[in-house]
């Protein structure tokens, strides 16, 4: 996948003291929406102490997508967020615990000094104090019937569940707001503001799956882009073109499109763009089987990445490095590229990485024949994938581990992983996903000389994979094949 950006979606919540409290919901919410293809950002991890607060709070949010808030006690400065959201008409998800009270006894303490507090109430009568649980329809009238999730802190799948469901509801709001940004943009005749909202929504399109519509909103943010000579903006939507491109498997348009954006990054001298620009050239060659002119691209990618001290960046690069190894059948410098890159996720703390990294390695001693040690990596990286919430990554792990079995002749074991896979990329409305797996439930049908259900599966993919826009892809092809064989052993 093409490195890229990704409509903005802020996540608000208490304080920064109280984050332990629900860190493991704020884990799960942002899995949840980077599957869905958004950035999250933690709004108390944004704004630095010393700002001024309204400014910067007021441009994040105008900048945002999906403001999601997370409401487990009646807590001012949540809903003065809330309600700055609800008056820049942003498409809002908010999260109500089932426990959530009106922290009153809080509030007092808060707003009130002691001598203040004491004078109207008892110290009896403060502790008597009730403190009601949030009602939304009575508490916050105005907001009653929109986009709520009620969920228990202490049920991570059923939040999973409710949080991807919702996800899936505000779409089309998030489409109908940045559409109606744009409009507005047109008719006070600010072109640049058009182009931003146009590669918005665009964005928005990609996150969905809708390529046809994310191509048609980036070609023309690219042609306002460079008729105003934004040349920054230029190459970014340059490059999100290519990203399109990539996925459809049109390697000559993606690869002619991410050279006009390095040619711009080095004359503008963004050097962080222009690492993104060469690894993303490089996978484009990775794609077509030019391992040296990736690696080259790669090797280059790094050097910047180390030279701005970017850790997160040089832990991809070092990802995609272990990968042309991997692709060689050079295990060993593999093997040294992703575990370096483990490292740098574990450093981080970013367990989303950590859990990558170890379903790459496990990759690694699964090409080795070393069943044991890939069964480990795998079944880690599935821990803390449900330990994140993470849907769509748990399911590419126990397609993994099926194959670990399916390599074994074990069928039955492996046909339980697929299944519990496909049910994830059903739920999540995963198409892609959902591929991958029906393709490998087929091979262990047609292992078995089940042909005709074989066949049938085989053309289910083929079907989804068109509907993709993937059908000039190598997979498709070969697909292709496999299809006429199972028809020529079935006369």
């Amino acid at each position: 996948m093409i490195d890229k950006e990704k409509p903005l979606c802020t996540i608000v919540y208490s304080s920064k003291k109280h984050v332990r409290l629900i860190e493991h919901i704020l884990n799960i919410v942002k899995e949840c929406v980077i599957k869905e293809g958004y950035n999250p950002i933690l709004l108390r991890e944004k704004i630095k102490s010393g700002e001024d607060y309204l400014e910067t709070l007021l441009d994040l949010f105008k900048d945002s997508d999906l403001g999601l808030i997370i409401l487990d006690g009646f807590r001012p400065n949540v809903i003065f967020e809330l309600g700055i959201l609800v008056a820049l008409e942003k498409c809002i998800l908010v999260m109500v615990s089932k426990n959530a009270k009106i922290a009153i006894k809080n509030y007092y303490e808060q707003a009130f000094e002691h001598s203040i507090r004491d004078s109207a109430l008892t110290m009896r009568q403060f502790n008597n104090l009730e403190e009601p649980k949030i009602n939304i329809p009575s508490h916050f009238s105005d907001y009653a019937g929109k986009h709520i999730i009620y969920y228990e802190a202490d049920s991570v799948e059923n939040l999973q569940d409710v949080l991807n469901e919702n996800l899936l509801k505000i779409r089309d709001c998030v489409i109908k707001i940045s559409k109606k940004a744009v409009e507005f943009s047109e008719q006070l005749g600010d072109r640049s503001g058009e182009a931003t909202h146009l590669y918005k929504t665009g964005m928005i399109y990609e996150a969905q799956g809708n390529y046809p519509e994310a191509l048609e909103m980036y070609k023309q943010a690219l042609k306002i882009n460079d008729e105003v000579g934004n040349f920054i903006k230029k190459a970014s939507n340059l490059n999100s073109i290519a990203s399109i491109y990539y996925m459809q498997g049109n390697y000559s348009d993606a690869l002619e499109r991410l050279e006009e954006a390095l040619k711009i990054d080095e004359q503008k001298g963004t050097l962080k763009e222009k690492a993104t620009r060469l690894n993303n050239i490089g996978m484009i060659y990775k794609a077509q089987g030019n391992y040296p002119e990736a690696l080259k691209l790669y090797e280059e990618a790094l050097g910047i990445t180390e030279e701005l001290g970017d850790l997160s960046g040089k832990a991809t690069v070092l990802n995609n490095i272990g990968s042309i190894y991997d692709a060689q059948g050079n295990y060993p410098e593999a093997l040294k590229r992703y575990e370096e890159a483990l490292r740098i996720a574990e450093q981080l703390g970013d367990l989303s990485g950590k859990a990558t990294r170890l379903n790459n390695i496990g990759m690694i001693y699964y090409a080795q024949g070393n069943y044991p040690e890939a069964l480990n990596r795998y079944e880690y990286a599935l821990k803390i994938a449900e330990q994140l919430g993470n849907l769509s990554g748990k399911a590419v792990v126990l397609n993994n581990i099926g194959s670990i079995y399916y390599a074994q002749g074990i069928y039955p074991e492996a046909l339980k992983q697929y299944e519990e896979a496909l049910r994830i990329a059903e739920q999540l409305g995963n198409l892609s996903g959902k591929a991958t797996t029906l393709n490998n439930i087929a091979h262990i049908q047609y292992r078995q000389g089940h042909y005709p259900e074989a066949l049938k599966l085989f053309k289910e993919v083929l079907e989804i994979l068109n509907k993709l826009g993937l059908s000039k892809t190598p997979k498709v092809k070969k697909l292709k094949q496999i299809i006429e064989i199972i028809r020529s052993e079935m006369k």
